[in-house]
């Protein structure tokens, strides 16, 4: 079988996602699964997407946290602060916790309503802890994405 790219090449992997034939010059190997080109090129688009979408709930979380603060920097500046970081973290909070499969199926309205309130008493307990572990992942996957965009580069420049 030869390459889907090269087509003077033979293949020695099939792409996980679209099931062409790639030659070790296209392959692009990532948890022992082979990739072409363009579907790791769509990955990535993928990826972009979910950071820019973290990105944005960052932005509103910022400003949440700096309308706070400042409507209470008057009385206290340590409790304008502290105030600041929790309702800074209720927009990720809120992310994550909506984000999050339940085994719970609401079929009364009432029982949707009590779902909604354990998610929202969630969001709000475990906001701050959800604004870190967001804050590292996102850098970690950030940095894996620039790794992976080079990679795709060196590739398609062969």
């Amino acid at each position: 079988m030869k390459c889907f790219y090269h087509h003077d090449k033979d293949a020695h992997a099939i792409c996980k996602n679209c099931g062409k034939a790639i030659c070790s010059d296209c392959s692009i190997t990532r948890k022992d699964e082979a990739y072409c080109p363009d579907c790791f090129s769509n990955l990535i688009a993928y990826h972009e997407k979910n950071l820019s979408k973290m990105r944005m709930i960052y932005i509103v979380s910022i400003i949440t946290a700096a309308v706070v603060f400042f409507m209470n920097v008057e009385k206290s500046f340590e409790g304008a602060l502290l105030m600041a970081m929790w309702f800074g973290s209720i927009p990720i909070g809120l992310y994550y916790a909506f984000r999050a499969r339940s085994p719970y199926v609401a079929i009364t309205l009432e029982g949707f309503g009590q779902l909604l309130l354990i998610r929202l008493v969630v969001a709000l307990l475990f906001g701050p802890i959800y604004t870190l572990l967001s804050v590292i992942n996102y850098l970690k996957a950030a940095a894996i994405l620039r790794k992976n965009k080079a990679l795709l580069e060196e590739i398609i420049s062969r």
